[in-house]
């Protein structure tokens, strides 16, 4: 999925880089972190025009895409759901002085209303991952224990099927974006230019993808000095660069 997109966005121009906890895992254990259910990838803002013909053009190459505007960030998914997927999320820096600014997002409203809504969302994911057939997410592969799906049981989703995915996908995201309008809050981070001024190349597989150059030194900064050691419950508020009321 990951060597998908890296060539989407190759098309388009677009230079990224591995970010997060994705960087991390990656440098301290060579692989995904086994219980992160996404894939961080970042990218340095130009213009809204920019990610938003990114959007359709993901949107045309097999991918749901949601542009999330607040936080100048798109999360996508395949349409075709497969064992062990994750989704992606593009974060976009934008230059302020000298740093580098993008937003995280977190629902904390526990209204009747939120509550709802977020019924409605897992009802529809639901719909979607047994009605539809897709396979279940990595985040259901390992946090759920009656999960024992392989790629080999699954059966060939039929035209019908498809359908049903596409649309309670569909219905979920109206759902989900209800409650980005109305119930999410967006929290500034912050990150010094210098960790994304210069760049280089990481070996995955067979393919090559940009990280910074002192990948370390940068963890360091976001996780703390003891980032080697896995934190499972890890709280990304204590990240390095998200600007806290004291700052």
């Amino acid at each position: 999925m990951l060597r998908k997109v890296d060539l989407i966005l190759k098309q388009k121009s677009i230079d990224y880089w591995l970010d997060q906890g994705t960087l991390l895992g990656l440098t301290r254990e060579g692989d995904l972190i086994e219980w992160d259910w996404d894939i961080d990838l970042s990218a340095k803002f130009e213009n809204t025009k920019q990610i938003i013909d990114l959007v359709s053009y993901i949107q045309s190459n097999g991918f749901f895409a949601k542009y999330i505007e607040k936080s100048h960030a798109i999360r996508l998914e395949p349409k075709d759901k497969y064992f062990g997927w994750r989704h992606i999320d593009i974060h976009f820096h934008q230059l302020h002085d000298d740093a580098y600014t993008t937003f995280f997002y977190e629902f904390d409203d526990q209204s009747i209303r939120q509550s709802l809504l977020m019924w409605f969302v897992v009802k529809f994911d639901w719909i979607e991952r047994k009605l539809g057939k897709s396979m279940p997410s990595r985040r259901q592969v390992f946090f759920d224990p009656d999960t024992n799906w392989t790629l080999q049981q699954s059966p060939p989703r039929n035209k019908f099927r498809g359908a049903i995915a596409r649309v309670a996908y569909r219905i979920k995201n109206t759902f989900y974006n209800f409650r980005l309008r109305y119930f999410c809050t967006y929290v500034e981070v912050n990150t010094p230019a210098k960790w994304f001024d210069q760049f280089e190349q990481l070996a995955i597989g067979e393919g090559q993808y940009a990280v910074p150059i002192k990948k370390e030194e940068y963890l360091a900064f976001k996780y703390g000095e003891n980032w080697q050691q896995p934190v499972k419950d890890y709280d990304w508020h204590n990240d390095g660069a998200v600007k806290n009321d004291s700052d």
